[in-house]
């Protein structure tokens, strides 16, 4: 079964997978579910891609409306405390202090605290179990 993304939705996922720099994450994984993900990202930069320059050329975008918009990027409002993605991910706090600094997951650092974005936590969660996977 697969998924069909275009529209709002796949400008926003675009966004979302340059933001948690998805690309270099995907070095560990087997190279044929490597392979097929790379493709299927390039398929959703490309729907975000026509969409954009609809929207850009005072088109009508073909699927969504501006309340789908405005919903998804409400829902990037919440983040995750360093705390919170620790036990997402079964690592201390330092280990995520230390992701985050270096960029591995995406957040932001207001004073000494770190909001962390969710979907970043949860990308790293699932490339670790992948990871976790092939190894058995």
């Amino acid at each position: 079964m697969g998924a069909h993304v275009s529209g709002g939705p796949a400008f926003i996922i675009a966004n979302l997978i340059e933001l948690t720099k998805v690309d270099d994450r995907l070095r560990g994984l087997p190279p044929e579910l490597r392979a097929a993900t790379l493709e299927t990202l390039d398929d959703i930069r490309g729907a975000a891609a026509v969409w954009d320059r609809s929207r850009k050329g005072n088109q009508a975008p073909e699927v969504v409306g501006i309340q789908d918009v405005a919903v998804t990027v409400d829902a990037l409002e919440s983040f995750l405390t360093t705390a919170q993605a620790a036990d997402v991910l079964g690592v201390s706090e330092r280990r995520v202090r230390q992701l985050a600094d270096v960029g591995t997951l995406a957040g932001r650092k207001l004073g000494r605290q770190w909001q962390l974005d969710p979907e970043s936590v949860q990308a790293r969660r699932l490339a670790a179990d992948i990871s976790e996977g092939s190894e058995n």
